[in-house]
């Protein structure tokens, strides 16, 4: 598992473009939203286990979703 941070240092915006290794969706999530009295939390299951992030702060993150998605 992989984390990516990106900081805009200038005084404009900037623009980052984002692609999915495979066939899987890249979904916005608005930290910004209260999630059942928490933060979001992104939950992995795999070879290793299971394995979770905690994500917290303003904005929005996005993270890659394969499998099936529950909504």
């Amino acid at each position: 598992m992989t984390s990516v941070i990106l900081f805009n240092n200038g005084a404009s915006d900037g623009f980052v473009g984002i692609a999915a290794p495979s066939l899987t969706r890249i979904i916005p999530i608005d930290l910004a939203v209260n999630f059942y009295g928490r933060g979001a939390c992104n939950v992995v299951v795999g070879a290793e286990g299971i394995l979770g992030q905690k994500l917290s702060g303003q904005g929005l993150a996005f993270i890659v979703a394969g499998g099936s998605e529950k909504s």
